[in-house]
């Protein structure tokens, strides 16, 4: 007597991508293990803002955050998301990827400490 072989029916769901932003280094697409490399604190101790303008998140240490003036600057590796209206994450799209080079582009800038120049991005 042969068994019926049944198949589990899933529903697929979509793959998670997520953006490494950084000064200096190009914009990273990873999935969310990788995540936890780029930023070990990413979803466990990290600094969670809304990225000004565009509907994104940032994800931190932190101590990659330097506030100037009523400035934010952004001197470390950072996980960009979206979520839903739930809250629940939900995958970057190519846009984000556009608007992210964009900002670089435009938001790069070189911060001064004494005889240090740190590269950072203005996140305001």
């Amino acid at each position: 007597m042969t068994k019926k072989q049944t198949t589990k029916k899933t529903t697929a769901e979509p793959v998670m991508y997520y953006a490494m932003l950084a000064p200096e280094l190009p914009i990273t697409v990873m999935d969310l293990e990788e995540c936890f490399t780029a930023v070990p604190c990413f979803g466990i101790d990290d600094l969670v803002i809304d990225f000004p303008g565009m509907g994104l998140k940032l994800g931190t240490d932190p101590h990659a955050i330097v506030e100037t003036d009523e400035k934010r600057f952004l001197i470390g590796p950072s996980i960009i998301f979206r979520t839903d209206a739930s809250g629940s994450d939900i995958p970057i799209t190519v846009d984000d990827i556009h608007l992210l080079q964009s900002l670089m582009v435009f938001k790069s800038t070189t911060l001064h400490a004494g005889k240090y120049n740190i590269p950072a991005i203005q996140l305001d």
